[in-house]
């Protein structure tokens, strides 16, 4: 369900660490993430090696993932509904998508904790709990909004 009741800085500072690696990384290569938005023709077309890109961002992914689940548990709904928001905001321009998609995500989950802490005074409902509640409503109208464009 998650909680960060048992954040710490020393904690902190490993997935910040791990945060700017992959940051350092993705950003070097965001144009290539951009070509990798249209087909993998068009990428290798523009010199991308797609096979490589792909294997990297796997890898990087799963390590940002996997620092979130070991230190904070589970991060449902914010991996779907950050990026999605954050390309409906800047589009698929991955220098800008990237940064933006974490900070909603980071956003979302802070909010998410206050609220957890708010709705019942004295008692700290799971934060899983509340961005389900944020995040149901949030990613049916992306689903619907989608829907009625087509």
């Amino acid at each position: 369900m998650g909680s960060l009741l048992k954040s710490t800085w020393p904690k902190f500072l490993i997935v910040a660490a791990a945060l700017v690696f992959c940051f350092i990384i993705l950003s070097r290569n965001a144009w290539k993430l951009t070509a990798m938005t249209l087909d993998d023709t068009k990428a290798r077309s523009l010199g991308v090696n797609t096979h490589s890109v792909r294997r990297m961002v796997i890898i990087l992914t799963s390590l940002l993932t996997s620092f979130a689940v070991c230190f904070v548990s589970s991060v449902g709904f914010v991996g779907i509904i950050a990026p999605h928001v954050a390309r409906q905001l800047v589009g698929e321009e991955q220098r800008f998508f990237l940064p933006l998609s974490g900070l909603i995500g980071a956003v979302v989950v802070s909010l998410a904790f206050v609220a957890s802490k708010l709705v019942i005074p004295g008692v700290v409902l799971p934060i899983g709990i509340v961005r389900a509640v944020i995040g149901i409503p949030v990613f049916l109208a992306i689903i619907f909004g989608r829907m009625r464009r087509l």
